[in-house]
């Protein structure tokens, strides 16, 4: 049986973004693999929360970025991937601090 593919399974069968928001949270108790994780997410997107990342990444970005953290991943980690496709409406209260990078965009 295939296994299911987390970027192969579209919300609306009807097109494929070129790029799309991820948000990675995660639960990690050991202060080194969690600043490792914080280091690596990083890389790809936007801390918006202490243990929380929001990243706009095309789809083999999010390819490497899902292999890495099942690499990284051990028992007792908690690591959750959210794909929002375009339908997703994101509205942020508070302060949203704008940092450039070009291989990423902030809402």
């Amino acid at each position: 049986m295939d296994e299911w593919d987390f970027l192969d399974e579209d919300f609306c069968h009807e097109f494929f973004e070129d790029t799309f928001t991820v948000v990675v949270i995660y639960d990690i108790i050991d202060n080194k693999r969690r600043a490792f994780l914080k280091n690596l997410l990083n890389s790809y997107g936007n801390r918006i929360q202490r243990s929380a990342f929001e990243c706009l990444l095309t789809r083999e970005k999010c390819k490497t970025l899902l292999k890495e953290i099942e690499k990284f991943a051990e028992e007792g980690d908690l690591i959750r991937i959210y794909r929002l496709n375009q339908n997703v409406k994101k509205v942020i209260y508070g302060e949203l601090n704008e940092i450039e990078n070009e291989d990423y965009y902030f809402f």
